[in-house]
C-alpha cells in the first residue's frame, strides 16, 4: 500500500494555510479597530475643544459620554488583540507540528531510499551469483563429439539472456493478472495451474527460475531451442531432461500452453513476423504471451496488450451471443 506520510504532510500544510488565513483576518480586524479608535479620539478632542474651550474640557458631560465610547473601543481593541495573539500561538503550534512532521518524513524518505538502494544491490548480486552458478554447471558438461556443431541460421539471434530482474517482474505481473482472470478461476486456489513455455530457451535458465521460484502456479514447464548443443547442456547441467527440447519456432504448435515467453529470437523482421503470426494462429484463446521486443503483436485484433512496459499480451476469446 502507498505510504500515508505524503498525505499527512499535505494535510498539515493545509492546516497551516488555514491558520495563516485566520491570522491575516484577525490582523485586518485589529488594524481596522485601531484606526477607528484613533479617529474617534481625534474627533473627541477637536469637538470638545471647539465647543467648550480648553479649560472646560475636564468637566463636560459630553466628555464623559465620549470617554465611555472611547473605553468601549479600547476594550474591543484589547479583545481583538487577544484573538490575534491566540491565533498567532495556534499558528506557531501548527507550524512546529508541520516542521516536525516534515523532519520525520524526510528522515523516513532517506531510510526508504537507502532500503531501495540496498534491495537493488541485493537483486543485482543474487542475479550475478545465480548466472555464475548456472554458467559453471553448464560449462562443466563435457562436449559430445558424436554431435555435429550447430550452425546458427543467419536470420536468428544468438542467445541473448533477458535481464533476470525484468523477467521476474514479468512473472509476478502475470501471476497477479491470472489471479483476477475469470478464465483461469479455480476453487480453493489463486487460479488453475498453468502450463509455461519459453521460445528460444538455450540452456533453460529462465525455465529453471520459473520452475523453482514458484512465482507461477504452474502445472508444467517447457522450453525449446534450435541449438541441440545448448539443449543437451541444459538437460544435463540443470536437470531439465524432460522440460527442454529441440524445435523450430516457425512450425511449433503453441496450443497446449497457457503462458509463453519469447525474447525476440529472430533478427530479421520479416521472419519474426512469421513467428508471431504462427504464435497467434495456434495460441488457444485466453493464453498469455510475454514478448519483449515483439514486432507485430499490436497489429492482431485478437491480441490485447495488458501491460505495455512489461510486454504482456493475452489472446482474446471469441465473442459469444
Amino acid at each position: 500500500m502507498p505510504s500515508e506520510r505524503p498525505f499527512k504532510l499535505l494535510h498539515s500544510a493545509l492546516r497551516m494555510d488555514e491558520a495563516l488565513d485566520a491570522l491575516n483576518a484577525a490582523q485586518e480586524d485589529l488594524e481596522k479597530t485601531r484606526g477607528k479608535l484613533q479617529k474617534q479620539e481625534k474627533q473627541i478632542t477637536e469637538l470638545i475643544t471647539a465647543a467648550l474651550g480648553q479649560k472646560a474640557v475636564t468637566s463636560s458631560s459630553l466628555l464623559v459620554s465620549t470617554r465611555h465610547k472611547f473605553r468601549s473601543l479600547q476594550q474591543t481593541l484589547t479583545r481583538f488583540q487577544r484573538v490575534f495573539e491566540d491565533r498567532l500561538e495556534a499558528l506557531r503550534t501548527r507550524l512546529d507540528g508541520f516542521e516536525d512532521m516534515l523532519r520525520k518524513y524526510t528522515h523516513a524518505q532517506a531510510g526508504l531510499d537507502i532500503e531501495r538502494s540496498t534491495q537493488r544491490q541485493m537483486a543485482a548480486a543474487l542475479q550475478k551469483t545465480l548466472q555464475g552458478l548456472i554458467n559453471e554447471r553448464v560449462q562443466a558438461v563435457p562436449a559430445d563429439d558424436t554431435l555435429t556443431d550447430f550452425a546458427l541460421p543467419e536470420e536468428s539471434h544468438g542467445y541473448i539472456p533477458h535481464p533476470l530482474d525484468g523477467f521476474v517482474r514479468q512473472l509476478i505481473s502475470v501471476d497477479e493478472m491470472l489471479t483476477h482472470d475469470p478464465d483461469f478461476f479455480a476453487k480453493g486456489a489463486p487460479y488453475r495451474p498453468v502450463s509455461f513455455l519459453e521460445i528460444g530457451c538455450a540452456t533453460g535458465r529462465n525455465l529453471l527460475v520459473t520452475k523453482l521460484s514458484g512465482l507461477l502456479n504452474g502445472s508444467s514447464y517447457a522450453g525449446f531451442d534450435l541449438d541441440h548443443n545448448l539443449i543437451r547442456r541444459g538437460q544435463q547441467a540443470l536437470g531439465l531432461e524432460e522440460e527442454i527440447f529441440v524445435a523450430d519456432a516457425l512450425t511449433f504448435d503453441y496450443a497446449p500452453y497457457d503462458v509463453i515467453f519469447s525474447y525476440r529470437p529472430i533478427r530479421v523482421p520479416e521472419i519474426q513476423r512469421q513467428l508471431e503470426e504462427r504464435m497467434v494462429e495456434t495460441l488457444k484463446p485466453g493464453a498469455y504471451v510475454i514478448a519483449p521486443l515483439a514486432e507485430d503483436l499490436a497489429c492482431y485484433p485478437d491480441m490485447d496488450c495488458l501491460n505495455g512496459p512489461l510486454a504482456i499480451w493475452k489472446k482474446r476469446k471469441p465473442a459469444t451471443g
